[in-house]
């Protein structure tokens, strides 16, 4: 789903940005777990260096009301999902994410994959996926001081596009596609269910909020059901399905 095809240059207009001009962006809740303070402090910075830079904030939380209002020139793009968010993600340039709070952080990966060098602490996905220098700047943890640092000279780099392209290969090997972990999947939640000493047919599991929901497994009797519901694509849902024996 994410990928850097979905840049989109009117997309990059309705945000004020000329060609040449810097999109930073941001996806996440607008909450004090993902260290907002920060992003606007490094963003800040950049502006010394690169007036021309927009921040896009893609989300929504209880801290969007004091940080809009704070920071009238950003961009607040609101709740993004499926192909619009992906579009969101190509058609900016670096990705800043501040968060302390991530127990791993599922929109690195996202946004690494869209072809953006990410600017982040050196743990969770940032550690295992993205090489400092290589696919952006990864800083040691909760050292605020050398992330602002890194942010700015990340932003003012040469050839961003390239780190971009690296980024998207580095995160291309590593993602699993459906017919892959569709069977791990499976196999994690039977084992889940043992761990837990559950009796047979009893575990269930629910994701997201919403699409069409339930499916007996077929495939291992300890697990009675797995319930996808709300966005969660066909193209995921279906592969779990069919790997534990279920065929619609």
């Amino acid at each position: 789903q994410f990928n850097a095809h979905w840049r989109n240059e009117e997309l990059r207009a309705s945000w004020g940005l000329k060609p040449g001009e810097l999109a930073v962006i941001h996806v996440g809740r607008i909450a004090p777990e993902k260290n907002m303070p920060l992003a606007v402090k490094a963003f800040r910075a950049l502006q010394e260096k690169r007036p021309d830079a927009k921040f896009i904030m893609v989300g929504d939380g209880p801290q969007r009301t004091s940080v809009q209002s704070e920071n009238p020139d950003f961009i607040f793009a609101g709740m993004r999902r499926g192909d619009d968010l992906a579009q969101h993600y190509a058609s900016a340039d670096i990705f800043c994410f501040p968060s302390l709070s991530e127990t791993f952080g599922n929109v690195t990966l996202e946004a690494m994959a869209s072809g953006l060098p990410v600017c982040a602490f050196d743990y969770g996905a940032a550690r295992e996926h993205c090489k400092d220098g290589v696919h952006g700047r990864t800083v040691g943890f909760s050292d605020e001081q050398a992330f602002v640092k890194a942010f700015v000279e990340l932003a003012t780099h040469t050839d961003l596009k390239k780190m971009g392209m690296l980024a998207n290969e580095s995160v291309q090997t590593c993602i699993l596609k459906p017919p892959e972990w569709a069977p791990l999947t499976c196999s994690l939640l039977a084992d889940a269910a043992d761990a837990a000493g559950l009796p047979p047919g009893v575990f269930n599991v629910v994701q997201g909020s919403g699409a069409k929901a339930g499916a007996a497994l077929v495939g291992d009797p300890r697990i009675a059901r797995v319930s996808f519901t709300g966005s969660v694509p066909y193209s995921i849902a279906m592969p779990v399905y069919r790997a534990c024996g279920h065929s619609s």
